[in-house]
């Protein structure tokens, strides 16, 4: 009876790190005079907003880029990109449009305070700094920090992360696909409180004054005084945090 032993050597391999191109332009653009909203359809684009950073009118910085491991394939993802800035009347509108994947349009606005938002991103990041008004936004996360008004955040595969004071009879609605609800309200207004969360994870509610509250599973109802401001948030993969301010 034979034997047979095989003898495997393993030889070390050159690794090789493949660094990456991004190719990018960018514009500024000055929009002289008083404006009430923005309005944003946008790509693949990182939207992010900063009120009070300007006494009037907007500035809006475009960053188109696209990356790639070779310079040329880069430009050509750049290339594929497509946007406008436009204003009519008291709106300002943004639209972006990526033909390649690892591509896209970014822009930074900055805007007085007073500034309404109606904003969808396909693939993108929105990010609200200081302003006042009402505001719809759908995107793959939203993070809203110092605002004043009502807001109905959507995020599709990340977290909402939001600090708002409510208008008196303003509506406060905040979903998530797959993420979590971080929320930021004041201490001691009259909130009509409603809360759907995620069986399957954490959710950490503090009290913000209420008269009565009410918890079974995953859901929570809780009003104060007139409950003249409305609350809803809905939870799905993720925590839901609802903090007092």
């Amino acid at each position: 009876m034979t034997n047979f032993r095989r003898l495997v050597t393993l030889l070390p391999l050159p690794f090789v790190f493949l660094a990456c191109e991004t190719n990018e332009v960018t514009e500024t653009i000055v929009f002289d005079g008083d404006y009430a909203a923005l309005f944003a359809q946008l790509d693949h684009s990182d939207l992010t907003v900063v009120g009070g950073a300007v006494g009037s009118g907007l500035e809006v910085k475009v960053t188109s880029w696209g990356t790639a491991i070779a310079t040329d394939k880069a430009q050509d993802r750049l290339d594929g990109n497509s946007y406008t800035a436009t204003a009519e009347g008291e709106v300002v509108s943004l639209n972006s449009r990526s033909t390649e994947n690892r591509a896209g349009v970014d822009f930074d606005v900055r805007s007085p305070e007073f500034l309404s938002l109606d904003v969808a991103i396909a693939s993108g990041h929105a990010h609200l700094e200081y302003l006042e008004g009402t505001h719809l936004v759908t995107a793959s996360s939203v993070r809203g920090e110092g605002l004043i008004g009502e807001i109905d955040a959507y995020a599709e595969s990340g977290d909402n992360v939001i600090a708002i004071w409510p208008y008196e009879n303003a509506r406060i609605r905040i979903e998530t696909w797959s993420g979590d609800n971080v929320l930021t309200l004041p201490y001691g207004l009259d909130y009509d409180l409603t809360i759907v969360g995620d069986p399957e994870y954490a959710m950490d509610i503090q009290d913000l004054g209420f008269d009565v509250a009410y918890a079974s599973g995953a859901a929570y109802v809780a009003q104060r005084g007139a409950a003249t401001i409305r609350v809803e948030v809905f939870t799905s993969g993720g925590d839901t945090t609802i903090y007092a301010d």
